[in-house]
């Protein structure tokens, strides 16, 4: 099998309603940019994969000259395009293309143990803590059984006091996960100022620990993505 053409387009997503990103809530989002790929095989199978930004010209230049008559089989061969040019979610249409190749869903080819994941609803706006414990029961009521709600707070105090109202509110029936967004480099160019607090490994332990007490599902994102190190030792059983 062989990749035989790449399209891609850009797209502008609208939002009913607007947003503020918790790591910069003086900027207000009202839609998202959105790019679709679409991969071709000689054997008519296509995979389909879509990310954010509007990437579809890098794409089109300098992602699909490589990828044109090449196997999609071979991932790792195309990762380093992929990363070089921020359009890692191209990765997603090969995997498609296999998975579809093998009539299997990719969770078997990965070697799952179970048939099933909780679903979990992901909130975006830090608020208040009373917003917040609103916000989990109103999640709750349209029956879901696990929420994650976002960390952003200059102190650590003060994200507790967010973790607190939503457990308060929703009890022990709906498990909690935590996202701190920190695994972006402070070193990264971002089309808009990062804001918020940059946790170190210290304020990542000790907030890790209060969680953990607290009976919360996981932390994501606690530190840069490329500390290694660091996030080794966070999760070396204490």
């Amino acid at each position: 099998m062989k990749i035989v053409d790449v399209r891609s387009f850009d797209l502008v997503i609208p939002y009913e309603v607007e947003g503020r990103p918790p790591w910069n809530v003086d900027r207000v989002i009202k839609s998202r940019k959105f790019t679709l790929v679409i991969v071709y095989t000689d054997e008519d199978i296509c995979g389909f994969s879509g990310g954010n930004g509007h990437l579809a010209n890098i794409i089109n230049s300098t992602v699909k000259p490589f990828l044109i008559g090449e196997s999609p089989f071979e991932i790792e061969k195309h990762l380093e395009i992929f990363l070089n040019t921020k359009t890692w979610f191209v990765e997603v249409a090969l995997w498609d293309i296999i998975g579809k190749k093998a009539n299997l869903p990719l969770y078997k080819l990965w070697g799952a143990a179970r048939d099933k994941v909780k679903a979990y609803a992901s909130t975006y706006e830090l608020g208040t803590p009373e917003e917040r414990a609103k916000q989990a029961k109103h999640y709750q009521e349209q029956g879901f059984k696990a929420l994650k709600i976002r960390f952003h707070s200059e102190t650590m105090q003060e994200d507790l006091s967010y973790l607190d109202a939503v457990i308060n509110a929703v009890g022990e029936n709906m498990d909690i996960l935590v996202d701190a967004n920190q695994a972006i480099p402070a070193t990264l160019i971002l089309p808009f100022p990062r804001k918020g607090p940059k946790w170190d490994y210290q304020r990542a332990f000790r907030t890790a620990k209060e969680l953990e007490e607290r009976g919360v599902v996981w932390l994501e994102e606690p530190l840069e993505r490329w500390d290694f190190e660091n996030l080794a030792r966070l999760t070396r059983p204490s």
